[in-house]
Formats: C-alpha cells, sequence, structure tokens
C-alpha cells in the first residue's frame, strides 16, 4: 500500500516464492519504485495429511499451512530489484490456532 502523500490507489505487486527466489519478469507482477507498506505472506508448501478421500478435497481447499500471513514491513522499493529480510519472529502472525485461517488479531 502507498505511503501517505502518493498516489492512494497504486497497483498492487505480487510473486511466487519457490525455494526463496522470486521474480516478476516471468510471472507476477511489478510495482512502480516509492515508499510502500508492504504485506508479505510465506506458506509451507505443505498440505494438511488426510486419511480418506473425503478429507482430500477439503484440505486442498484450505491450501498450505501458512508461516504467517501479512507480515508489514515499510520499505522504499526501488528498481531493478529488492529483497526483503523477515525476521525470524514473524513466525505466526496472522495465523489462528489451528492454523489454517487467518487470525483476528496479529
Amino acid at each position: 500500500m502507498a505511503q501517505p502523500g502518493q498516489d492512494s490507489s497504486p497497483p498492487s505487486g505480487f510473486a511466487e516464492i519457490i525455494d526463496g527466489k522470486y521474480t516478476t519478469v516471468e510471472t507476477g507482477q511489478g510495482i512502480a519504485p516509492g515508499k510502500y507498506t508492504l504485506r508479505i505472506s510465506a506458506y509451507d508448501g505443505k498440505f494438511a495429511e488426510v486419511e480418506n478421500e473425503d478429507e482430500t478435497a477439503e484440505s486442498a481447499a484450505a491450501g498450505p499451512n501458512p508461516l504467517f500471513i501479512d507480515y508489514e514491513i515499510e520499505a522504499e522499493l526501488t528498481p531493478p530489484e529488492q529483497n526483503f529480510e523477515v525476521p525470524a519472529d514473524a513466525e505466526g502472525h496472522g495465523v489462528s490456532r489451528n492454523g489454517n485461517s487467518r487470525a483476528s488479531e496479529p
């Protein structure tokens, strides 16, 4: 999201992170340079274990287990590359007790 005094509705950027690497050149969408509040979410890529076929569809619909959701970082983005350090204490941010959905409070 843009900072005060800037365009209030810049386009959202996104990139899929695989094995700690990402790019918006081939997939995803970059954004214009400037000051932003970034929201970063991470998932472990694993789905809940299931015991029968009925649970398989439910597990797939729930998605992979979240490590943290919408962790916010203030940053000035500049081309052509930007990397972000998310601190270890971000683990569990925005994750409910059951680990499958967003918590009501971070």
